[in-house]
């Protein structure tokens, strides 16, 4: 069975919650519970017609090491050029075609904090377009822009002046924002059947967070998992390391309290 077979068959099971395919999901090793992860996540923004190699996004990690033909050039005659300043050009074989800026997600260290940031940066960002208005630090490529076009046509098809009146002052007065509403009311979703509560929970519970606890995870992370004095939140923020450090700490560990409170413990549902 092909990994992505495989896989299709075990997001069945598990958005049918079936007892079977949590325990699969427990027993997971580190680089299976990656890959389900990372399907949700193409999932997640229906993007399953224009998904990305699973296989190869995973390997995208592995070490340069493991990339013989790829072997940085020491020579420096005829060019003054350093190694490292080539090889930062150089992309492995296993790369998408089209210069996909693809995340590198570090599969030796899949903490479940690393998991939780990681599934919480993709639902802040679309928070955070609509917030400040400027364009998206890391585009998702497909997944994002399909989102932001059903988007506007949900809002062309309930839009009218009055609501959106109503919907200002609602704002204004700290009520829930868009971005608590389930993903699954305004994303198609591939699978079919009820919706993934562990999505819903997710967003009602980055709801929870500080405008400056989402800032930095829409800004911060950038998919990847930098200390956070290191990250393009940290150097806009002018913060030192050890103050990027404790928010980022804070920043997760508040999404995670939200989420146990709402009756989901992550770390029981994949055995992190």
């Amino acid at each position: 069975m092909t990994i992505d077979a495989d896989l299709d068959d075990l997001m069945d099971r598990y958005n049918s919650c079936d007892r079977e395919a949590l325990d699969a999901l427990c027993a997971a090793s580190g680089e299976r519970l990656y890959q389900i992860l990372l399907g949700k996540v193409v999932r997640w923004k229906g993007n399953a017609a224009d998904a990305w190699d699973i296989e190869q996004i995973t390997w995208l990690n592995v070490q340069r090491s493991k990339f013989p033909d790829q072997a940085e050039d020491t020579s420096t005659e005829g060019n003054r050029e350093s190694p490292r300043r080539r090889s930062r050009r150089r992309r492995p074989e296993s790369w998408v075609e089209g210069e996909r800026r693809i995340p590198r997600f570090n599969r030796y260290r899949a903490t479940f904090r690393n998991w939780l940031a990681m599934l919480a940066y993709t639902e802040v960002k679309e928070w955070w377009r609509r917030r400040r208005r400027q364009p998206i630090p890391m585009d998702l490529k497909s997944g994002v822009r399909d989102i932001e076009a059903q988007w506007k046509a949900l809002g062309q098809e309930e839009g009218s002046e009055g609501e959106e009146q109503e919907e200002g002052q609602a704002r204004k007065q700290g009520q829930e924002d868009r971005l608590g509403e389930p993903i699954h009311e305004f994303v198609e979703t591939p699978t079919e059947g009820e919706p993934d509560p562990v999505v819903d929970v997710l967003w009602q519970s980055i709801a929870c967070l500080s405008d400056r606890e989402r800032e930095f995870l829409a800004i911060g992370f950038e998919l990847k998992f930098k200390r956070g004095w290191q990250t393009r939140a940290g150097r806009r923020m002018g913060m030192k390391p050890p103050q990027a450090t404790r928010l980022k700490q804070h920043a997760l560990a508040h999404l995670e309290e939200c989420m146990r409170s709402k009756g989901i413990d992550l770390k029981d549902v994949f055995g992190a």
